[in-house]
């Protein structure tokens, strides 16, 4: 009976924690990428025609409404009567018909999932809205619902508030040199005091436009929120503080390190990625293969992830845009060049009717990322580690104990939260022992195994800082700092970094003096 109680209490907790949530984010559930072949920086900042607002709406699915699911999307920009007016960019009032919905559709559950939670009161869907639309609002699934928006939003300024959310729902991963977040512009920040060792706090979209555009009021009425509402008022915030917010960003700080100032490298470094260990990450023929040669392009592999073979429609999301994003030369960290290593051996299934691979293939993916594939009788862990141990040959921080200095759980939770950024990175190593409970969590930071394997933080991005402190707070709140060896280098070690979901690779990596993510921190890097 007990437990039966203390179940059901722990379901009211999920949700609540949801519907705040949704409440302080003013928005959403989830993250992913753009199917753009667009590499180029974006729109001229004069043309507001080509700057969109979306927002997105969310359901509850599983137990308690536990999982969000999208159920509306849609995409704002300025009416075209007014995009080319000056007074739309630096008004200090909002009016919602100043921006012309260009997309807006309501989304049938994914694969027939059951719909536990509408909420309402804030996403303002409901069991008829779902089935029947609204006037003007048809209903679509959602393949054909991200399919079109993202291929809309391909090469556009895209704006939102905790617009992170809106892309996690639709599974899209946009560049981030082409997100602009409300939520994460710094001088939209709470900067008065900590919470939780956060520097600064997101504030509701609702305050920031009633003190921004004139006392402007949103999201008042009794039927929930109004996603075409909430994207045009994201969208007007921006424009009105277009000039200073496009003024930081060119000056190096992108929009997933708004907010945390993360530890500026100094060094340029070059990104590893193990594409046949990463999971989310797969090779795709470009074009029919032929005697002379294949092409390929670099694709979210949404089958490995979620174990579904029905998402098809996933595999044709395009990496290279969100890496490419990461080489502009005006965003922290300095990444000049991504290379991306593949086993030539495992492509046998890709490429028909071709002989043994007997040499290395390279091939341009874009202008600075680069596809190098193995021969049948090289490993691309062996070639991976070779490069690695060329760039840190004079700066191993192995090379002297002094460089790593050996720390706990409170000394590096109260480094990463304290004012001055973190100039140094944590190698977290896993020792025998622990309960059930404890191997899941470093089951989720891939330290399956005593002794094997490495796990580290390191806040070179706002998004890898949260990360960061997130899995710092977790291993302090389980008390599990007699688990872990924790040491702290120096960020000046850093010459290059590996994405890999390789245990036994990022065991290598490490002692080369290298740097391993895995494919959930490569998400927070881009």
């Amino acid at each position: 009976m007990f437990l039966e109680l203390l179940k059901s209490l722990q379901n009211w907790v999920i949700s609540a924690v949801l519907v705040v949530k949704k409440l302080v984010l003013d928005d959403g559930e989830k993250i992913e990428a753009a199917p753009s072949q667009d590499r180029t920086p974006g729109p001229p900042l004069s043309d507001d025609s080509k700057i969109y607002g979306i927002d997105c709406e969310m359901v509850g699915t599983g137990r308690a409404g536990s999982k969000s699911m999208l159920a509306r999307v849609t995409v704002v920009r300025p009416h075209h009567s007014t995009s080319t007016s000056t007074s739309t960019s630096t008004s200090s009032t909002f009016r919602e018909e100043d921006f012309e919905v260009v997309y807006d559709r309501i989304v049938r559950p994914e694969n027939g999932k059951k719909i536990s939670d509408y909420r309402t009161k804030y996403s303002g869907i409901t069991k008829e809205i779902i089935r029947d639309g609204l006037p003007g609002v048809p209903v679509v699934d959602f393949s054909t619902a991200r399919s079109e928006v993202g291929a809309m939003i391909a090469g556009k300024r895209i704006v939102g508030h905790a617009v992170f959310n809106d892309f996690e729902a639709l599974r899209l991963v946009h560049p981030s040199n082409l997100t602009r977040d409300t939520a994460l512009y710094p001088p939209f920040m709470d900067s008065q005091g900590k919470k939780d060792g956060r520097r600064m706090r997101q504030r509701k979209l609702k305050y920031l436009v009633e003190e921004e555009l004139g006392g402007a009021l949103i999201q008042t009425g009794s039927g929930g929120h109004s996603s075409a509402e909430d994207a045009s008022a994201a969208l007007a915030l921006y424009l009105k503080h277009k000039i200073p917010w496009e003024s930081r960003f060119t000056e190096g700080e992108s929009t997933f390190t708004q907010g945390v100032q993360p530890k500026e490298l100094s060094n340029s470094i070059t990104l590893y990625l193990d594409g046949s260990n990463l999971g989310g990450v797969g090779l795709k023929k470009a074009e029919p293969a032929s005697a002379v040669s294949v092409s390929y392009s670099l694709v979210y592999n949404a089958t490995v992830e979620s174990g579904d073979p029905r998402h098809k429609a996933f595999s044709s999301v395009d990496w290279v845009p969100s890496l490419q994003s990461l080489t502009n030369g005006n965003v922290s960290p300095k990444i000049p060049e991504i290379v991306v290593f593949w086993d030539g051996a495992g492509l046998k299934h890709v490429v028909k009717g071709q002989k043994k691979r007997r040499e290395a293939e390279v091939q341009q993916l874009g202008p600075a990322v680069r596809l190098h594939i193995t021969p049948e009788s090289v490993e691309a862990d062996d070639t991976i580690v070779e490069m690695v141990a060329s760039e840190t040959k004079n700066v191993n921080f192995n090379t002297d104990p002094r460089n790593r200095i050996v720390v706990d759980v409170d000394t590096m939770l109260r480094t990463l939260t304290s004012d001055t950024p973190s100039a140094s990175f944590f190698i977290i190593r896993r020792k025998a022992g622990g309960t059930k409970t404890h191997k899941k969590i470093f089951t989720k930071i891939n330290l399956r195994r005593p002794r094997e394997g490495a796990h580290i933080l390191i806040p070179i991005t706002s998004r890898l800082h949260a990360q960061c402190v997130a899995t710092a707070r977790r291993l302090k709140h389980e008390k599990l700092n007699h688990l872990v060896e924790i040491s702290a280098v120096d960020l000046k070690y850093v010459k290059s970094i590996v994405a890999t979901d390789d245990v036994l690779l990022a065991d290598r990596i490490v002692a080369e003096g290298g740097v391993v993510l895995n494919c959930s921190q490569l998400l927070n890097l881009l």
